[in-house]
């Protein structure tokens, strides 16, 4: 698995012949409250992202696919609670072969 500190802009690569597993930590959004209900997973066509797991502070989702020379943009929209915050933390997949 690898741990995404996640920012603005963020590309990583990826290769398409690949699945992995990427974490998206959101402690510093939450600041406080936890994670609530599954968070929708929202991928460009062309790439396939799927919820792997749930935790308190971080979500988990399997990359997997796309095509050489393509750059994907993979979404977690997530709720807080107590607070009921919505927030999208997108990261770009750049595929290329390893």
């Amino acid at each position: 698995m690898k741990r995404i500190a996640w920012r603005e802009g963020l590309t990583l690569p990826h290769d398409p012949n690949e699945s992995e597993i990427y974490q998206w930590d959101l402690t510093d959004w939450l600041d406080g409250d936890t994670l609530v209900n599954p968070p929708q997973i929202l991928a460009d066509p062309g790439i396939s992202a799927a919820l792997e797991y749930l935790a308190a502070q971080t979500v988990d989702v399997r990359i997997s696919g796309g095509a050489v020379g393509t750059t994907y943009a993979v979404t977690v929209r997530a709720t807080s609670t107590p607070r009921g915050r919505i927030a999208d933390r997108t990261v770009r997949f750049d595929c290329h072969e390893r």
